[in-house]
């Protein structure tokens, strides 16, 4: 059986259309992948924004202790001088 041109042409054909067919499978994999590393820099993105913002709440929080601090120390100070002027 000697293949003509035609069949030849057709068999070519469905072989190129089975390649163009796999490579879509490819191309959807390529564009998962970019979702996924565009979803992971969004991440580390917000992870960076997160640590510097437990930062900035870190030292607020210290600031506030120092002030407590210093407040108890201011009171306990006027309630010195209270007791003082009481007993004058």
């Amino acid at each position: 059986m000697k293949e003509t041109l035609a069949d030849q042409n057709e068999q070519l054909s469905l072989e190129l259309e089975q390649l163009q067919s796999s490579a879509n499978p490819q191309d959807q994999l390529i564009a998962k992948q970019q979702v996924f590393t565009t979803d992971v820099a969004k991440f580390q993105t917000l992870i960076q924004k997160l640590i510097i913002h437990q930062k900035k709440m870190m030292a607020k929080a210290e600031e506030t202790k120092l002030e407590l601090e210093r407040r108890k120390e201011e009171s306990v100070s006027f309630t010195v001088e209270i007791d003082r002027l009481q007993v004058e």
